[in-house]
C-alpha cells in the first residue's frame, strides 16, 4: 500500500488541548498534503521530531521538538518500528526545497534509514 508523508512543521497553534495533527501545524504545505490525500484515499503521515510517524488526522497535544542530527539514528529506530505496523510497500515523501531549511536534511535522512530498514520504497518529491 502507498502511503504519503511529509516532515512536520516549527510553526504550530499553540493549545492544551489535543487536536488533529494536520490542524496544529500552522502549514500550508501539510494542509494542501493533507486534503489531496484525502481526495485520492491515500493515508498521509507526518514525521515529528518528537512522535515519530503521525497520521494526519490523528489527534497530538503541543510540542516544540526539532529532530537533531545526533537523533537519528534512535528515531529512525521508532519509525521502523512504526512502520512495520502498518501495511505500507511504498511511501512518497514530500518536502520543500532542503536549501531553504537547514534541518530538514536530518527528517530526510531518518525516513531513509527507516524505510530501508523496512524495504520499503521511498520517493522523494519536492514541492514548493
Amino acid at each position: 500500500m502507498v502511503y504519503y508523508c511529509t516532515n512536520c512543521s516549527k510553526n504550530k497553534n499553540i493549545s492544551k488541548k489535543t487536536s488533529p495533527a494536520y490542524l496544529l501545524y500552522k502549514s500550508d504545505r501539510i494542509k494542501t498534503l493533507h486534503n489531496k490525500a484525502k481526495k485520492n484515499g491515500i493515508n498521509l503521515l507526518i514525521l515529528s521530531g518528537k512522535y515519530g510517524l503521525i497520521y494526519s488526522d490523528e489527534s497530538i497535544k503541543y510540542y516544540d521538538k526539532l529532530l537533531l542530527k545526533k537523533e537519528i539514528n534512535n528515531h529512525s529506530r521508532l519509525i521502523s518500528q512504526q512502520l512495520s505496523e502498518i501495511p505500507i510497500s511504498k511511501m512518497k515523501f514530500f518536502h520543500k526545497c532542503i536549501e531553504n531549511d537547514k534541518n530538514l536534511s536530518n527528517y530526510l535522512e531518518c525516513i531513509s534509514k527507516a524505510c530501508k530498514s523496512n524495504k520499503i520504497e521511498l520517493i522523494f518529491e519536492k514541492i514548493d
